[in-house]
């Protein structure tokens, strides 16, 4: 069994900054496309980014989407900063995420990655 001491056996490789938004199941395919064109490709070009992930989870009336970021840690919050402004904690809403999001003010949470094995 590990000890406490393994522990200091991990650093943190990156930040993942996690978004969640839900919209209406009949503009999911409309919204995928928009998030996709408007928000992903524009974090993939922001300096500092390591990557991005998108993805879907279909319910019965919604779906649920997902952006996960990745950053350098050293340079996170400066980066973040760049297209969040100067809360980096709080959501970062595109043009028309407001006509879309079931819960448009849902804020991002940030964890460090220590495994990406």
């Amino acid at each position: 069994m590990a000890g406490h001491g393994d522990a200091a056996k991990f650093s943190t490789k990156k930040i993942a900054r996690i978004w969640k938004g839900r919209v209406k199941l009949a503009v999911a395919d409309e919204y995928a496309a928009y998030l996709y064109e408007s928000g992903v490709r524009h974090l993939k070009s922001v300096e500092g980014n390591l990557g991005v992930q998108m993805f879907r989870k279909s319910e019965q009336e919604t779906a649920e989407f997902m952006v996960v970021s990745y950053w350098d840690p050293g340079k996170a919050q400066d980066a973040i900063r760049k297209f969040a402004g100067a809360s980096a904690g709080k959501a970062w809403l595109l043009k028309k995420d407001r006509e879309y999001l079931l819960d448009p003010d849902r804020a991002p949470e940030h964890y460090e990655l220590l495994s990406d094995d």
